[in-house]
């Protein structure tokens, strides 16, 4: 038992001791103004100023109604430049279009002249032509029938002449009367006179062409050319009035445009022009306007003008669509301008940027006049020296429709 006491009182727990210094209320106080502080120190963190936010440059340009605003180093990058309007001697330019026709004088159109029949074709179309060249040949029984009477009255004739000579000497030796020697002489000159008629419808028949034998004849082409047409073929019965052959020198041709009653005032006979093939507008000819028309088609609102080309490389087809443009010499005057790439257009208008400031761009509409190719009259909406963006027009009208 002694035992047992003594080893529960080894284990017996000793009640707690308090630790010296502060007191229990002291240290209840300390956890208090720590709370506190921390809410008061949290209250005062969510109430201070807020710090001022720092600026942010804007990245792009700014579009205000009529206007844009570029940042500088977007405005070089773009490119854009601009430059002022300015006063200048100018001599109109003017665009019409138009199409290549053959020029008719050098044009000839080869025809039959009597019922017949195609013998041989010689040329076809394409074929290169000398003046003289056999195109086709020609049998015909009408021609044959002429000839014929032609011969005929040449017998005639030399028939009437030896009767005549024969009784002009009977009349000198008194072996005949007057009037039968007159009568000799009478009958002569009217066989002379129908051979003459045989002669000249022969000739008529067979103009432009040239006869071989009996009833067959050649068409022949009368200039240097291209066949460029054939309506008859081998075998082929004919009438009088076929127009069997069509030859061209495709080296002059005519230009056929058309221009408005607008640009009609700035032409003048003589103007200098170049023309290009729409497909081709590197190929250029030049030429000059040998007519305008006088009259306006009350339907297009336009007037015929023509001009006359030497084309020796053969940039130019017959019927061929072209561009071509004319310097009016005569319209030389003093005009606002600036150049032609400053002039765009927006919603149907014609307008330029002006250059406020340094970074300012603002969109102007402008009415324009002629131009020489390089600058554009302005008749209304700039005045002269105001700067006009004319690099980087296209970049500027892109940001209006961002």
């Amino acid at each position: 038992m002694q035992a047992h006491d003594t080893m529960d009182k080894d284990f017996e727990i000793a009640p707690p001791q308090r630790l010296p210094g502060r007191p229990r209320w002291g240290r209840w106080l300390a956890a208090v103004v720590a709370v506190a502080a921390a809410a008061g120190g949290g209250w005062w963190w969510s109430q201070r100023p807020a710090p001022p936010k720092a600026a942010v440059a804007p990245s792009g340009p700014r579009v205000q109604g009529d206007s844009i605003e570029f940042p500088a180093n977007l405005m070089k990058s773009f490119g854009i430049a601009a430059q002022p309007a300015e006063r200048r001697t100018m001599t109109d330019r003017l665009d019409l279009t138009g199409k290549a026709a053959f020029d008719p004088e050098h044009v000839a159109a080869v025809g039959t002249r009597t019922k017949g029949l195609i013998h041989e074709i010689k040329k076809f179309e394409g074929d290169r032509v000398k003046a003289g060249d056999v195109l086709a040949v020609v049998e015909s029984t009408e021609l044959a029938g002429i000839q014929a009477v032609l011969e005929s009255t040449a017998a005639r004739v030399e028939a009437a002449r030896a009767n005549a000579d024969r009784e002009h000497k009977l009349l000198a030796d008194n072996l005949t009367t007057a009037r039968e020697a007159e009568q000799a002489k009478a009958e002569l000159a009217a066989a002379k006179a129908e051979r003459a008629a045989a002669e000249q419808h022969v000739k008529a028949l067979l103009r432009g062409a040239s006869g071989r034998k009996l009833g067959e004849y050649e068409l022949r082409s009368p200039i240097d050319g291209v066949v460029v047409e054939r309506h008859v073929s081998p075998g082929q019965a004919i009438e009088d009035h076929i127009m069997a052959f069509r030859v061209a020198d495709l080296h002059h041709l005519w230009v056929e445009l058309t221009a408005t009653d607008r640009q009609l005032r700035s032409l003048k006979v003589g103007d200098p022009v170049e023309v290009a093939p729409l497909t081709s507008p590197e190929q250029r000819l030049t030429g000059k306007i040998s007519y305008i028309g006088d009259v306006i088609d009350p339907l297009t609102g336009t007037a015929p003008v023509r001009l006359e080309v030497v084309c020796e490389e053969r940039m130019l087809r017959p019927g061929q669509a072209v561009r071509a443009v004319v310097t009016a010499v005569s319209r030389q005057r003093e005009v606002l301008a600036v150049p032609r790439e400053a002039v765009t257009w927006i919603d149907g208008r014609t307008v330029v940027f002006v250059q406020e400031t340094p970074t300012r761009l603002r969109m102007v509409p402008v009415e324009i006049g002629g131009d020489d190719g390089q600058w554009q009259e302005v008749r209304a909406g700039l005045q002269p020296g105001q700067n006009v963006v004319t690099k980087g027009v296209f970049a500027v009208k892109g940001e209006l429709y961002r």
